[in-house]
């Protein structure tokens, strides 16, 4: 098994790498930080610099060759930017990371979505995962929306492609560079962390490991059999596609 993580200098993507390769898993890792990219090499991944959004198709085959499962973590997640940049980053360059998979055999694609796309200003409990708001709530809300249709079209016209979706809520752990700096900033800046609803709301979160093993759970060849899917991420995990049947 050789695995490619994109977005591998972030948290989820370096998260990834790490467990790959406690497993003994070869890895091929990407980003645009060649800073962590070196500490990434020193666990032992093959680090290649690239942005995803400047890809070509040679750098893709050569990223590709000998990938039999790719993690796609990477993505634009910023709550503000423009239509466009969020469409370059989250649409346009899943497509085509996609499509070059397909090309060069790639075996599993798991595409790392986002359950803001369920937002819209309401509470909601047991949402169903085909449930879509009448107006997203941002860019970065429907550029996942979108990204996930990308997602559903190659699976559908690429059968030996397995193509799964997952929907981590509320990443946080180490190597975070998002939930836990945005907290501290609040910290910082109001002396204390306003809680939803005045901490009465229940909010769903999920620690990187939890995620990471989910994607893991997903790339198994017990699960070659089920159809490609689409699943969100419970704290425990207990919604991740093959975690009830096809543990080993």
């Amino acid at each position: 098994m050789k695995v490619l993580v994109t977005g591998a200098t972030s948290g989820l993507g370096r998260n990834a790498v790490e467990y790959l390769r406690n497993k003994g898993i070869s890895v091929r890792a990407t980003g645009r930080n060649e800073a962590m990219g070196k500490l990434l090499s020193k666990m032992g991944a093959e680090f290649v610099p690239a942005d995803l959004t400047e890809l070509v198709s040679s750098q893709a085959k050569v990223m590709l060759a000998g990938i039999d499962t790719l993690w796609h973590c990477s993505s634009f997640t910023s709550p503000w930017g423009t239509q466009q940049a969020f469409d370059l980053a989250n649409v346009r360059a899943t497509r085509r990371l996609g499509e070059w998979a397909v090309a060069w055999g790639v075996r599993n694609f798991v595409h790392i979505s986002s359950p803001s796309l369920y937002f819209d200003y309401h509470h909601h409990r047991d949402v169903q995962e085909d449930f879509r708001p009448h107006r997203f709530a941002n860019e970065f809300a429907r550029s996942k929306a979108a990204s996930e249709e990308v997602i559903n079209l190659l699976a559908q016209a690429n059968p030996n492609t397995r193509f799964a979706i997952l929907r981590p809520q509320g990443l946080f752990g180490a190597h975070d560079k998002v939930f836990i700096p945005r907290l501290a900033q609040m910290m910082q800046h109001y002396g204390s962390v306003m809680l939803p609803r005045g901490g009465r709301a229940l909010v769903d979160m999920t620690y990187y490991e939890n995620a990471v093993h989910a994607m893991w759970l997903a790339s198994q060849p017990q699960c070659d059999h089920l159809p490609s899917a689409r699943r969100g991420i419970s704290p425990t995990v207990n919604r991740a596609p093959c975690a009830a049947s096809c543990k080993s």
